[in-house]
């Protein structure tokens, strides 16, 4: 453990120039308007030059900013939902509605089990610290991804041995799930072959990238990573997509990067950008396509802005 927190104190005094600041807050310092969590100010000092910027940081992030504020509860059990949605699913969510019928009355943690008792508490204060920040995704809960599926596992044995007046029911619910979930696995995944619909936005699976964040970006840097040279791709979404589901995310050493991305900021923008890359090929990213296109960037808006 001393190891590692040096480690990081060195990467950190090396990025930022403190080793007690993450070069995440300076990120949020700069960029954000809402800050990590909910008793801190709104940083008004802020201005963004892209509209889309405004949106999230302005809009869907200040919202999120007051809803932590203002309606803890809610804030809190909607981010519960949203990891249960995600790990478990509406189906393997069962098991945790049956123990609560199950369990006798008056048990506590002890007579559970060391095991099972550790296992409630490294659950429980991971999800108290991540109740602290305004933000919240699934991926967030991944180092204690292992011991929320251990808890699930219990949760389905104790249905599993649950015996109701002899008739086994715990035993046939643990089997009519298992029998679900296999339907549901061979439905997804062929459900681009039956043309079935995805599931809405706001239902973030394991299928699913965060947020929808890079859809349709692997495929095009494998194929400019083969082609030499350095480019500049600039990135074109419909006017209803999603502000936060974005292909365009650049590396810390953006001057030196193989692949700068961008987004569509209109013609005179993306001349001034273009510009000041006049080495790099030029590529238009439509990822709302589908399959997502690829393509050299208009010959004559190119033109007019090399020309400027």
């Amino acid at each position: 453990m001393l190891l590692t927190l040096s480690a990081m104190a060195y990467y950190f005094k090396r990025c930022t120039g403190s080793p007690l600041v993450t070069p995440y807050l300076v990120n949020v310092r700069m960029y954000e308007t809402a800050p990590l969590f909910p008793w801190q100010e709104l940083n008004t000092q802020i201005r963004y030059r892209h509209p889309s910027m405004a949106q999230i940081q302005l809009g869907e992030h200040v919202q999120q900013y007051e809803s932590a504020r203002h309606e803890p509860v809610t804030h809190f059990l909607l981010r519960v939902l949203k990891a249960g949605l995600f790990f478990s699913g509406p189906l393997l969510m069962l098991p945790w509605f049956v123990m609560g019928v199950i369990l006798p009355y008056g048990l506590s943690i002890r007579d559970l089990g060391q095991k099972t008792a550790l296992l409630m508490k490294i659950c429980f204060f991971s999800i108290l610290g991540m109740s602290l920040p305004i933000y919240y995704e699934p991926y967030y809960t991944a180092p204690v991804c292992c011991a929320l599926y251990a808890m699930d596992i219990h949760a389905v044995r104790r249905m599993f041995i649950f015996n109701r007046h002899g008739r086994q029911t715990g035993k046939l619910l643990v089997r009519y799930m298992l029998f679900a979930c296999v339907t549901l696995l061979g439905i997804r995944a062929f459900s681009k072959v039956l043309h079935l619909p995805s599931p809405p936005q706001w239902y973030h699976d394991w299928e699913s990238t965060s947020g929808g964040q890079g859809l349709g970006r692997t495929p095009v840097e494998a194929k400019l990573v083969q082609d030499p040279g350095r480019h500049l791709v600039i990135v074109r979404y419909r006017a209803d997509r999603d502000s936060e589901t974005a292909s365009v995310a650049n590396g810390s050493d953006l001057e030196n990067s193989r692949i700068v991305w961008a987004r569509d900021m209109g013609l005179e923008q993306n001349a001034e950008l273009i510009r000041y890359y006049p080495s790099r090929k030029v590529w238009l990213l439509e990822p709302d396509d589908i399959p997502p296109q690829l393509s050299s960037y208009p010959v004559k808006d190119l033109s007019s802005t090399r020309l400027h």
